[in-house]
């Protein structure tokens, strides 16, 4: 078979173990751009969705990016509050936003009385790669009639279960962006979705996409969402088991990286110095001056290196 034939073949097979969208015509997705970047004929990728999460049309709305919709979603709301450490960039999207820092162990703040109108955080967290039970914020935010919006990034590593989107249906109040990008390596060519009720979707579909919508095969990998999600976990707690090595703690995480720290010297200092990349989050709010970092999980071979470096 030959290599571009088999990499449509497993792009298929990819895309049909994401959410069966094994019935959409991939050519004509890829090569019909409209001109705000979202593919013209994205309505059967829709319908797909919708059915994979057994929600109406009405309430999915495809995008170029994640970040394009969930700035979309600022726009039309009002004061959001964003538990920290989380998605902090959200206050350059033009909304007005409160920090609201995070209990011990980065557990859920309480969001009563802080006068806004939504919530913003994702799930899992990132950095901390936290997975949290929302169930209790969904309650007391549908309780308030407020809006919870929830970027479900890395929600493909923790697995469909700690997904709220099978709310969506049910509670108007609730707002679940999803990607391709992360799970499947689509970083050059990304796509996602809103799923929320229509009326703020279609506020968001006002907004203009920043970037072209691609679903290419040559971005995708030919496994399935079972196997790259075992395969993760496994590396995961490789690369946990080499931290711990050297005196660091991590936090619990359920995404393809880990957040880790050490009290007897800077993490990401030692890291770096091995020539190890890794992201330091100093800067960021709620972990300012904790010496934490942001590893990514690695290939096995990745891994064996770091293990090498960081014990010489």
């Amino acid at each position: 078979m030959s290599a571009p034939r088999e990499a449509e073949r497993r792009c298929r097979e990819t895309l049909n173990a994401i959410v069966g969208l094994s019935e959409i015509d991939l050519d004509t997705i890829a090569t019909h751009i409209a001109i705000n970047g979202v593919p013209q004929h994205v309505d059967a990728l829709e319908q797909t969705i919708a059915r994979y999460h057994h929600v109406p049309e009405s309430h999915v709305l495809v995008g170029s990016s994640a970040l394009a919709l969930l700035r979309g979603v600022a726009a039309a709301v009002g004061r959001i509050a964003i538990p920290v450490p989380d998605y902090f960039e959200f206050a350059s999207y033009g909304a007005q936003s409160i920090l609201v820092q995070r209990s011990v162990r980065f557990a859920l703040p309480n969001v009563s009385d802080l006068g806004v109108s939504a919530v913003l955080l994702s799930n899992p967290n990132n950095p901390t790669g936290t997975c949290h039970d929302l169930r209790g914020i969904v309650h007391e935010i549908t309780h308030r009639n407020m809006l919870l919006v929830v970027d479900e990034a890395y929600v493909d590593f923790a697995g469909e279960q700690a997904s709220i989107a099978s709310m969506v249906a049910r509670n108007e109040n609730i707002v679940v962006a999803r990607t391709f990008s992360k799970c499947y390596g689509m970083l050059d060519d990304r796509a996602a979705y809103l799923l929320g009720p229509p009326e703020l979707l279609h506020e968001v579909r006002a907004e203009p996409a920043s970037s072209s919508a691609r679903m290419r095969a040559q971005s995708l990998i030919g496994v399935s969402l079972n196997d790259v999600r075992r395969d993760v976990s496994m590396r995961r707690a490789m690369l946990r088991s080499i931290l711990a090595g050297i005196g660091a703690t991590t936090a619990r995480s359920s995404a393809n990286f880990v957040m880790a720290r050490s009290d007897g010297y800077h993490l990401c200092e030692r890291l770096m110095d091995s020539g190890v990349k890794v992201r330091c989050l100093d800067g960021t709010p709620g972990l300012e001056d904790a010496g934490y970092c942001r590893v990514a999980v690695g290939s096995y071979a990745q891994l064996h290196e770091l293990e090498r470096r960081t014990r010489r």
